[in-house]
Parts: C-alpha cells; structure tokens; sequence
C-alpha cells in the first residue's frame, strides 16, 4: 500500500472518528434539552409565531420578556402539549430527531390556544335559564311545559363571559413582583426606624441616664419636702379634732 492511499485512509478515519464524536455530543444535547425545556409557540399580535424555549417547570412555562424585567408565564398541562420532532430543521436525519414537547399560546392571553379541556355539559348563564323559564310558562301543552322546566333546572350557572387575561401579570405575580415591591416599601420604613433607634442609643449615653435618674430623684425630694409640712398639718388638725 503506497503512503499516499494510507494517509488517504487515515484522513478518512480521523474524519469519521470526529463526526461519530460530533453526532454524540450533539444529541446529548438536544436530549438534555428535551428533558428540561418545552418548545413554546409564542403567537404575536400580527399573527406570526416565534419558538422558544422554557424550562419545564411544574404546571407552567415562563418567557423573559428581552431587554426588560417583564416575565411571561402561561399555566400548561399535558392536554395543552403535543410532541414535536425535535430539531425539525430538515438538516438533521429522521432517525437522529428527539421528541420535545412544544405548546402554543397567544401573546396576549394566558390560556393555551390547542389542546384545550373540552366543553362541559349543562352550562348557562342566568339570563338565559330565566328566559327559558319564562318561556315556559307560555307553553299550553301541560307535558312540555313541565319538560322544560324539569330542564332549565338542571342547568348549572357559570361564567360564560370571556377572560382575557395578560401573561405578564400572571408571571409578575407568580415570582413576586408585587411582593418584592411590597418588601422594598417595608424595607424603607424598618430603615427609617433603624436610623431613629440609633440616633436615641447615641442621645442615651450612661452620663445622660445618670444626669437624668438625678434630676428625677431631686424633683422626686422637692415635692417630698414641698409635701411634708402639709401633711403634718393635716394630721395635727386631725389630732386636735
């Protein structure tokens, strides 16, 4: 075998030694990244998507708004997920791709927008269960009326009104932005009472305490001296009585 054809094969191994190693690095990687992280779907107001990704945190998923404090969060659970191909960018072998778990939500709204618990049964609003009730009072057929009754009471009052609620404010509250505000105005007020107590250790020297205790004992013997002579003469005048 001539030097030419061994360097040849020994290129050839090293390449295919570097590209194995390659492949297992990366792969750990991606299945360490569909164990911890979900791929979020985020749909924007102009109705394009952007992925990203979360950690996989209990029963929600929070985005950090970036360049700002602003944290995101969206309630999740396995009926709002749904296993994707994982990373799907027409690169990478089929035989390669993990499974990551990926949500769609809405921007503007916490709820997710697929996998959505289904519908319950029996569900109307007030207005509508008094309306049916009127209605049948209208009806002459005795047998439907009651029918219809028998029915508008088995209908469960509940909200049917929209809820349109911003993910911000759910992960702002969730992590304690509006406690950490609170603890910051508490925080002011035990400073301000620290600077206060430490002005009065400092006023409160033992050569003022004792200033002080020897004021109070000399007003304490000048009413004493003020005082007895009265008493003396109260109790002589009781004596003499």
């Amino acid at each position: 075998m001539s030097p030419e054809v061994s360097s040849a094969i020994n290129n050839i191994f090293y390449l295919v030694l570097f590209l194995i190693g390659i492949t297992v690095y990366f792969m750990w990687r991606w299945g360490e990244t569909c164990r911890t992280k979900v791929q979020v779907l985020v749909v924007k107001a102009d109705g394009h998507g952007e992925y990203e990704y979360a950690k996989q945190e209990g029963g929600s998923v929070s985005l950090r708004k970036p360049g700002t404090d602003t944290i995101r969060m969206w309630p999740i659970n396995e009926l709002s997920t749904i296993m994707v191909p994982y990373p799907n960018n027409g690169l990478v072998p089929h035989f390669l791709e993990k499974s990551i778990r990926q949500v769609t939500v809405d921007e503007k709204d916490w709820e997710p927008m697929i996998n959505r618990s289904q519908f319950r049964g029996n569900i109307a609003s007030p207005d509508v269960i008094n309306n049916l009730a009127e209605f049948a009072e209208e009806i002459e057929n005795e047998e439907k009326r009651e029918l219809l009754i028998a029915y508008t009471r088995t209908l469960i009052v509940a909200p049917t009104r929209e809820l349109i609620a911003s993910p911000a404010v759910l992960g702002n509250l969730v992590h304690e932005k509006v406690t950490e505000a609170l603890i910051t105005v508490n925080k002011q007020i035990i400073d301000n009472l620290s600077k206060l107590i430490k002005r009065m250790s400092k006023v409160a020297t033992p050569g003022t305490i004792y200033i002080c205790t020897g004021i109070i004992l000399a007003a304490i013997g000048g009413f004493i001296y003020w005082l007895a002579p009265q008493l003396a003469e109260i109790l002589r005048s009781v004596s003499t009585g």
